[in-house]
């Protein structure tokens, strides 16, 4: 029994030894430890990648290892806690001193979103536009296109959509001035040349408009609207050569229709001029009046009836 006692007492005093002599609590690895395995300095923000415009995760290489893990917020790169991911920088915090750490994006990259941020920014004022056209508002959708060409002075859809509300409206001096802006970005926009020759016809200048929709054509030769607007604008000369043509005979042939009736008319009075004397003379001499009398109203009745002609005629 003293045996037993004595042996259960060697045990307990061996394990109480075993308890004492264990490391501090502060050792390296207990949840306690303040140090770190790596200098932070070491740690740099490679990108940071959005979700529907939101800073979603953010790639951090250790430069000393060069080892690249994407970290999300929450995350711990050993005790450092991934706090918050912004859009240029993540935080990160010591799990218990809570002590700070910032890693920026390289100044290229910064320069490279701000640039990209500025485009988006144009980007979403053109679809806001194309909204407020879509509901009836041109009015609103044209301050949104300029703002977004202001950002963007070569945005060729914004220079482009701006023009075709114009041009809708019969605004055709704003409609021709940001299609001459769309064709400084994009000569080869052949939609645009189009719209500016529609808009040359309107005003009444055909040969720029043929001019232009021959260009149009050279780019884009199955563009039908284009055919068809070339085509009736070349009927419509057509017609017009051959109404010139016309008027021009007409011109000509009523000129000698009033010079023959003018010389009519003139020779008709100098015969009645005659035969009045000569009806004067033969009621004189108590000769045959009949027939002079006849042949006065008969020349009379021609030169009324041809003095009405040529006034008619010069009045046309």
């Amino acid at each position: 029994m003293k045996k037993s006692l004595s042996f259960h007492f060697i045990i307990f005093l061996t394990l109480t030894l075993i308890l004492f002599s264990a490391p501090p609590a502060h050792a390296s690895g207990s949840p306690f430890d303040y140090r770190l395995e790596f200098d932070p300095a070491d740690l740099k923000l490679v990108k940071v990648e959005n979700v529907n415009g939101v800073p979603f995760s953010a790639a951090i290489k250790n430069i000393s290892t060069g080892r690249e893990f994407e970290y999300f917020t929450g995350d711990f790169i050993g005790a450092l806690e991934v706090y918050a991911i912004d859009t240029m920088q993540v935080e990160l915090r010591h799990r218990l001193s809570r002590q700070r750490y910032l890693l920026a994006l390289p100044i290229n990259r910064v320069d490279s979103y701000a640039e990209r941020s500025f485009k988006d920014k144009a980007e979403m004022d053109y679809e806001q536009a194309v909204l407020f056209y879509k509901s009836g508002d041109s009015s609103g959708a044209i301050e949104l296109l300029k703002k977004a060409v202001k950002q963007r002075p070569d945005f060729e859809d914004a220079l482009f959509f701006a023009g075709y509300i114009f041009h809708e409206s019969n605004y055709y001096a704003d409609a021709f001035d940001y299609y001459t802006q769309v064709m400084g970005v994009n000569p080869r926009n052949y939609k645009c040349l189009y719209n500016i020759a529609e808009i040359q016809a309107v005003n009444g200048k055909v040969n720029d408009a043929v001019y232009t929709l021959k260009k149009c054509i050279r780019i884009r030769p199955d563009y039908g609207k284009a055919l068809t607007l070339l085509s009736r604008i070349n009927e419509d000369l057509e017609a017009k050569k051959k109404k010139a043509r016309a008027a021009k005979e007409y011109s000509a042939t009523r000129d000698r229709e009033i010079a023959t009736l003018k010389k009519a008319v003139a020779q008709y009075a100098e015969n009645i001029k005659q035969l009045e004397a000569a009806l004067e003379a033969a009621k004189k001499t108590k000769g045959d009046t009949k027939t002079i009398a006849s042949e006065l109203s008969r020349y009379k009745l021609l030169y009324n009836n041809n003095s009405k002609t040529l006034q008619d005629l010069m009045q046309k």
